[in-house]
């Protein structure tokens, strides 16, 4: 679920034909028609706008990830409107954007499973709000936890992103414990239903960097 990101210097780590490759060898093609669709879109105005491939490919990247993420925020706004419950969307997004653009998370390869991994995370969110109380014990485990994860394994980065150097990654923990810290403090300040849907997001962002962590060992490994 990646509605903030950044192009990156090492262009030429990654590879912009990754997903029409990844759809050719699918089954489901017409699923992935949507994919190959914004990928074309994107070669074809960077092409426009750039002088030289390396450019090119620099601006396609990031178009492609313009066109996805408006495509994707509409669905789920919609989404959500029709269910009312536009208001918690709104600001588990706020919430789960100050973590994620950060800490990193988890991505799928298409983008209907990119959609459907957001909308479980957000319906998630939701069930998670609905089921626990808020007490200051929970909200201080919850918070030493999603600071140690940051620590630890934090920040995420795909491989088809290149590498960082060290000092920003380390600038990309820090910035991360200060936004968690900014949350905690909210909790001091603000209702009990907001107190419990900051819980509420921070748990499942620890459960989705998780799950990025081992996917991404796994991916090492083969």
């Amino acid at each position: 679920m990646s509605f903030v990101t950044s192009c990156p210097k090492r262009i030429e780590k990654v590879n912009l034909e990754y997903k029409i490759l990844y759809m050719k060898k699918n089954k489901l093609s017409w699923l992935n028609q949507w994919d190959i669709l914004n990928n074309k879109i994107s070669k074809k105005l960077a092409n426009n706008l750039c002088n030289n491939e390396r450019s090119a490919n620099i601006v396609a990247y990031g178009i492609n990830v313009l066109i996805n993420d408006i495509e994707k925020g509409f669905i789920l706004v919609m989404t959500f409107t029709t269910m009312g419950l536009i208001s918690m969307f709104v600001k588990s997004f706020i919430i789960i954007a100050m973590l994620r653009m950060w800490m990193g998370g988890s991505h799928r390869k298409t983008m209907l499973t990119c959609i459907l991994q957001s909308y479980a995370e957000f319906m998630s969110v939701y069930l998670i709000s609905r089921i626990i109380d808020y007490t200051i014990q929970i909200q201080i485990v919850v918070t030493l936890i999603i600071c140690l994860i940051d620590l630890l394994y934090c920040p995420i980065i795909l491989s088809k992103r290149g590498k960082y150097k060290k000092r920003k990654l380390y600038l990309f923990k820090c910035i991360a414990l200060i936004n968690i810290l900014i949350l905690s403090t909210i909790c001091f300040y603000v209702g009990n239903n907001l107190k419990i849907l900051i819980l509420s997001c921070e748990i499942i962002q620890i459960i989705d960097v998780i799950l990025a962590k081992i996917t991404k060992l796994k991916g090492e490994r083969l």
